[in-house]
């Protein structure tokens, strides 16, 4: 993807990161030692407290409808709907929060609903995105 501006100036965006040209045909989330495939046609997929949820986390720090996987702009990512946040860490960088809106995921990393990332805790899911051929 790429802007042209006024001064000829182009900027070019990282096609992993904008996902405009990147298609994307499932994500693994690994849970308890468990493997969630999540394929276009199963989102949303949530993640929560409650029973109802696809994947069910055993935290008080989480919400009962914590967030979901989903679909915005052609980008698959977590779409937070929680009071404490979801805490995303790709690859090695740094994690971020998330709260009340839509965050784009890439590659692989690591998830934690309502707490900072801890190598430690029991409800930490690791993600990964798979790309289609």
């Amino acid at each position: 993807m790429s802007f042209n501006f006024k001064d000829n100036t182009t900027t070019i965006l990282n096609d992993e990161l904008s996902g405009s040209n990147q298609q994307w045909s499932h994500v693994e989330l690994y849970f308890r030692h468990r493997l969630y495939k999540i394929p276009k046609e199963k989102v949303p997929f949530s993640m929560g407290r409650d029973g109802d949820c696809n994947l069910q986390v055993y935290s008080d720090v989480a919400s009962r409808h914590h967030c979901t996987v989903d679909v915005h702009d052609g980008q698959i990512g977590i779409k937070d709907s929680s009071t404490n946040g979801t805490f995303i860490e790709f690859g090695r960088a740094d994690e971020v929060m998330v709260r009340n809106e839509f965050c784009p995921l890439t590659g692989q990393g690591r998830i934690c609903l309502g707490d900072r990332i801890d190598a430690d805790d029991p409800n930490l899911i690791l993600f990964k995105v798979i790309r289609s051929a």
